[in-house]
Formats: C-alpha cells, sequence, structure tokens
C-alpha cells in the first residue's frame, strides 16, 4: 500500500511539472514541428502517384514521430531521472524512505510515456486532417497504425533511457543521444542480422505489418532491415525488452550508492 501511495505521488508531481509554461511551450512545439512539416509537403511537392501517397506518408510520420520527436522527448525526461534528483540535492530523502527508489523510476517513467505518447499522438492526428483533407488515400488507417507505433516507441526509448541514465547518471544525456545515433538511426539500417536488435527495427516491422505495406514490390528488391513476422512477435519481443531494461534501471539504482556535491 505505501509504494502505490508513494507511486501516485511522484505520478501526480511529475503530472503538474508538466504544466508550467516552459514545459507546456516545448510539449507544443515538439507537437506543431511535424505537423507544419507535412503540411509544407503537402504545398511544395507535388506528388506525382497518387497510388502511394500513404507509403509516403506513413514513412513521414514514422520519421518525425516514433522516431525523432520521441527520442527528443525521452532525451529530456526519461534520460536524467537520477542525475536530475541528484543536481537538485533530493536524492538523499529518496535514500531514506522505503521504495522510494522504485515508486520514483516507475512514476517519472510513467510520466514520460504519457508526455511524449500523448504529444506525438495529437500531433498525428493533426496531420491526418490535414492529409485527409489533402484527398490522400488511406490517411486515417496511416494515422491509427503511426499512433499505435507512437506509444510503442515511447515505452521502448523510455525504458532504454532510463537504463542509461541509471548506469551513467553524470552524462546520461550525451550517452543516450549517442546510442540514439549510432545504434538506433545507423545500425538499425545496416543490412545484418544485428539490425534485429535494435528498437527501430521492431517499430518499422509494426508499422509495416500493420498497414499491410507491400515495400518489395514497391522497389523491386529485398528488405534487409525489416522483417516478415506477424505484429504479435514484434510486441511481444518489445515487451520483454522494455520489462528487461526497466528490471536492470531498477536493479541499479536500488544497489548503487551515487555520490553527489553537496550544498553543505
Amino acid at each position: 500500500m505505501r509504494f502505490w501511495q508513494a507511486l501516485g505521488g511522484v505520478i501526480r508531481y511529475e503530472a503538474a511539472r508538466t504544466l508550467t509554461p516552459l514545459r507546456s511551450v516545448l510539449w507544443l512545439s515538439l507537437m506543431l514541428l511535424p505537423v507544419a512539416l507535412v503540411a509544407a509537403m503537402l504545398y511544395l511537392v507535388q506528388v506525382r502517384d497518387p497510388e502511394y501517397n500513404h507509403v509516403v506518408l506513413s514513412g513521414l510520420l514514422y520519421v518525425l514521430l516514433s522516431e525523432v520527436v520521441t527520442v527528443l522527448c525521452m532525451l529530456l525526461w526519461a534520460a536524467p531521472i537520477v542525475n536530475e534528483e541528484l543536481e537538485s540535492q533530493t536524492w538523499i530523502y529518496i535514500l531514506v524512505r522505503p521504495g522510494a527508489r522504485l515508486s520514483l523510476l516507475l512514476g517519472k517513467y510513467l510520466i514520460a510515456v504519457l508526455w511524449t505518447g500523448t504529444c506525438t499522438s495529437i500531433s498525428a492526428v493533426l496531420a491526418v486532417v490535414i492529409t485527409t483533407a489533402a484527398g490522400i488515400e488511406r490517411s486515417l488507417e496511416v494515422g491509427m497504425a503511426i499512433v499505435a507505433v507512437n506509444w510503442v516507441s515511447a515505452m521502448a526509448h523510455g525504458a532504454l533511457f532510463m537504463m542509461i541514465g541509471t548506469l551513467f547518471q553524470r552524462r546520461a544525456m550525451v550517452y543516450a543521444f549517442a546510442y540514439a545515433v549510432a545504434v538506433e538511426a545507423i545500425l538499425g539500417w545496416v543490412p545484418a542480422v544485428v539490425n534485429r536488435f535494435t528498437i527501430s527495427f521492431r517499430l518499422r516491422s509494426l508499422l509495416i505489418d500493420w498497414l499491410d505495406l507491400d515495400l518489395e514490390a514497391l522497389i523491386d528488391d529485398e528488405l534487409p532491415f525489416v522483417w516478415e513476422q506477424d505484429a504479435v512477435m514484434h510486441l511481444s519481443v518489445m515487451a520483454v525488452a522494455v520489462a528487461v531494461l526497466l528490471a536492470v534501471a531498477v536493479w541499479r539504482v536500488e544497489r548503487s550508492q551515487y555520490r553527489w556535491q553537496s550544498e553543505v
């Protein structure tokens, strides 16, 4: 009972912090940026093959929302969880309360997922409204798939960056950004078996499966950066990965003694 009360307190406190003017402006900016880019593309680019407009739209929204915006949000929210408490000199209060470390991690993780998921979901909905008005077919189907992928991406990247933040608390954002660029953005697109261990590979496969896209027929070539398996398998792998990453983060925080500079 004490754990759930502590978890609820962390969630309420962190939720209140998201309503500050600075964070609200940041949330609004990240939400509107992909919408503005989609609207600009519709205005400036003349699409010559309407049959594959939904393929271009799904790829654009996936890169902007599931990869770029989600990663940026989690860099700000999930990666510096431990370092933020150390710098604000509040870590000592967490140490003296039973179960406080676990409730802090899970509470902040849930708020990070909620903050990021709502941002990308609303952005996807607005983009779908614009593209539907422009006459792009299957826009609604693309939007529903993108929203689902966004939430999976938020949970996975949040768990990953939080784990990185518990291992390297002093430079958590630097290490998380380096991992996102080197592994997810580069290694995830390498045509080899190793790319199947990345989050981006699973997210792309989910999107292709849910939209039933025949990309091989479109480009007349094999695609080594996707895997033709059903969505259940990919979701199962992602669920196990999130659970393992959260478990490692909790174990690290429970077992480690972090150092911080006292103000006294």
